[in-house]
């Protein structure tokens, strides 16, 4: 899955590198509205990982909950 984002990636980094280079004014406009476009979305991606990852620990321990009540109604507990 990381796959899918590597040709995004790569030209994210190469537009960085761009505009890190001559300046957001010297660089191309293509190369400077890329960069902006890679910053936010790794700023969404850290974000919605941060808000997700309480959700995971739930699912988990309510999908332990349920598994354990499947197996104590099986075995008559």
């Amino acid at each position: 899955m990381d796959n899918t984002n590597s040709l995004f990636d790569k030209m994210v980094s190469d537009a960085t590198e761009e505009v890190a280079k001559r300046g957001w004014r010297e660089a191309h406009q293509n190369a400077v509205t890329l960069a902006a476009f890679g910053m936010l979305s790794k700023l969404i991606s850290n974000r919605m990982h941060k808000v997700t990852r309480p959700f995971w620990w739930a699912a988990g321990a309510i999908g332990t909950w349920v598994l354990w009540a499947i197996v104590s109604s099986l075995i008559g507990l």
